[in-house]
């Protein structure tokens, strides 16, 4: 999570110093993905958290921080989340 986070909002590596093309092209693509799946992530947090919410269900909460959580995790991440 901490490593999430020092992509999303670190500097940027390449400032002032040449690089290869490739290795921006990398970094810029690995950081539009960890933004893309921390927005899907968010999402799905928001949106399960709002449907339990409006059943009144007590644990709401606890369940939308783990549906966040478990969306990072490949093909089964999703499948738990929704059990």
């Amino acid at each position: 999570l901490l490593f999430t986070v020092y992509l999303m909002l670190g500097r940027d590596a390449r400032d002032g110093l040449p690089a290869d093309d490739v290795l921006h092209k990398v970094d810029d693509r690995t950081r539009a993905f960890i933004r893309g799946k921390v927005s899907l992530s968010l999402l799905v947090g928001g949106l399960t958290a709002l449907v339990l919410w409006s059943i009144n269900l007590e644990l709401w909460l606890l369940f939308a921080v783990l549906a966040f959580l478990l969306n990072f995790i490949p093909n089964i991440g999703a499948v738990v989340a929704t059990l």
